[in-house]
């Protein structure tokens, strides 16, 4: 018989813990598992979800800890009879275990997606995630950086943490076909430089804007697409507006063609000041475009300095500016890093992520 296996998840906005959930539920063996979404916020995934067969339910939580959310929750846990709990993200990582040990779930597994969540956050958290941490039945680290992270802020035993790095569809990305720029806002001529990547202050894209004119000064047709939504939409864009820029930055928001973006690329650059992985370098690796990203965490643990992409320090827009420059200008260095990092992506497809998350399930009930 199946085991059924519910995921719970803070939202299905576009971001890299929700894409790469969108990406593994489906490509689950059926007749072993049986998976199912229930969240808190956001519907932009959703769609995809429930295209693929899986069953999907909102529950609506006024505040992080929702009386009538969690009684909710814990009543879905026993009408789904599940035999997993498995959480993403802090919010459903708290309400989630509660929730469980209330309908008395045989089995609860958390995926850790970053190393800073409490970065503004009350001081009391980290103690309840910890606390929670220690009583889950498995952890899931997205990196090596991040499994280091919580042995040692929260004591972890490192037999309880299991690294599953994160994974994508290299098909989607290596076959895809450049975007017409001019679709854009651009000219076929402009170097076009890509940053796919939710307005948040984690992602760094205040360092990357003053960097930005150092850029155009080298470059007088360059052109920055910005390609996510968030929180810091409406600060970055007056950020970008004064008259260094000249209309050279691009909000697109989020999108659909992605890999067609990045087709047409000319570099992309991640400037994150902390982050757990960074899927999308490994989508920029796969579709060909030389990479600038910020030398933090998980990044790290991808991208191999100046032999796959340039790493920069994170918080110092003029070295960003300088490894901008460096790819735009010399395009036979480009193009070597280019191909050994279309090399190392093939070592983070989704299947393998999926064939060692399988197996953690089949270990645990």
């Amino acid at each position: 018989m199946s085991r059924r296996v519910l995921h719970f998840i803070t939202e299905l906005e576009i971001g890299g813990a929700e894409r790469l959930l969108v990406s593994i539920l489906p490509r689950l063996d059926r007749t072993k598992f049986e998976p199912s979404v229930v969240y808190l916020h956001g519907d932009d995934l959703r769609p995809e979800l429930e295209r693929a067969g899986i069953r999907v339910t909102r529950i609506n939580s006024k505040g992080k800890f929702d009386v009538a959310a969690f009684s909710q929750c814990v009543q879905l846990l026993r009408d789904e009879k599940s035999d997993i709990l498995h959480t993403h993200l802090i919010q459903a990582d708290l309400l989630g275990f509660f929730a469980a040990r209330r309908a008395r779930v045989p089995a609860i597994i958390s995926t850790k997606h970053n190393t800073n969540y409490f970065h503004s956050h009350a001081l009391w958290l980290p103690r309840v995630d910890a606390f929670v941490n220690r009583r889950v039945t498995r952890i899931i680290a997205v990196s090596a950086a991040v499994k280091k992270h919580y042995i040692e802020q929260q004591q972890l035993p490192a037999e309880k943490i299991e690294v599953i790095r994160n994974g994508i569809d290299l098909g989607r990305f290596r076959n895809a076909q450049p975007i017409d720029k001019t679709t854009l806002g651009l000219k076929p001529a402009d170097k076009l430089v890509v940053c796919v990547a939710s307005l948040k202050v984690k992602k760094g894209h205040s360092v990357l804007l003053q960097a930005w004119p150092h850029v155009v000064a080298k470059h007088r047709n360059a052109c920055l697409a910005l390609v996510g939504d968030g929180p810091l939409r409406d600060e970055l864009k007056r950020a970008a507006s004064p008259l260094p820029f000249d209309g050279t930055v691009h909000f697109l928001g989020n999108r659909s063609d992605v890999p067609a973006i990045l087709a047409a690329a000319d570099v992309f650059v991640l400037p994150s000041l902390w982050e757990g992985f960074g899927i999308a370098v490994v989508e920029a690796m796969a579709a060909g475009v030389p990479v600038v990203a910020s030398r933090v965490d998980g990044v790290c643990e991808i991208i191999r300095d100046r032999q796959d992409g340039v790493l920069v320090p994170p918080s110092e827009p003029d070295k960003l500016a300088q490894a901008i420059v460096e790819l735009l200008s010399d395009g036979e260095w480009a193009k070597q890093l280019v191909d050994s990092a279309h090399k190392r992506a093939e070592e983070f497809s989704i299947q393998a992520t999926v064939e060692r998350l399988q197996a953690l399930y089949e270990s645990v009930t």
